[in-house]
């Protein structure tokens, strides 16, 4: 069935109150999703999240009709390490055909990991981001690219392990 958002509302400058329903009518259990986690389960009808102020959280809610546990998060996590003489990293995602600046990630000189977290990716499409590293001068240096395929709901696996008493060989099968 179908999980509806009816309303988002800030709380507090770090608390957001989502409310929502679903066609499965009173009583449903909710399962409350951050960014791949599995927060709780609830059968109230609204949840309050805590953000930072420059967080980006991606929240799932899923009705006891769907299967929570065969669901991957609906983002990509892109890392990379410091680049030196780097004080700016510019992210940018490949749409229609061109490219376009999402993030501009300042560096620090405590920091040698910088990631970015995607907002919602359509699934089982290819998706293409590239990070640049931008000196104080503001020199471009060279694009790394990430290039995927999101696939939230991978099919179950089909393989069968047997093993001959006899010989004690173990025998993998994949698949019919």
């Amino acid at each position: 069935m179908a999980v509806t958002i009816l309303t988002q509302r800030r709380l507090t400058p770090t608390t957001v109150r989502l409310t929502y329903s679903s066609s499965l009518g009173a009583g449903t259990t909710f399962y409350i999703w951050r960014d791949g986690e599995l927060l709780t389960s609830t059968t109230e009808t609204f949840y309050d999240f805590r953000i930072g102020l420059s967080d980006i959280a991606q929240i799932e809610i899923l009705d006891t009709s769907a299967d929570a546990s065969d669901t991957y998060p609906a983002f990509m996590q892109l890392q990379w390490e410091h680049e030196t003489g780097a004080t700016q990293y510019r992210v940018q995602r490949y749409v229609d055909a061109a490219w376009s600046t999402v993030a501009l990630i300042l560096a620090t000189a405590e920091k040698q990991i910088y990631t970015y977290k995607t907002p919602v990716l359509a699934d089982a499409t290819e998706h293409q981001y590239r990070v640049a590293p931008i000196d104080a001068a503001g020199n471009v240096g060279l694009y790394a690219t990430f290039t995927f395929t999101m696939v939230r709901k991978p099919d179950k696996a089909d393989v069968t392990v047997t093993r001959n008493d006899a010989t004690g060989q173990i025998i993998v099968g994949y698949g019919a």
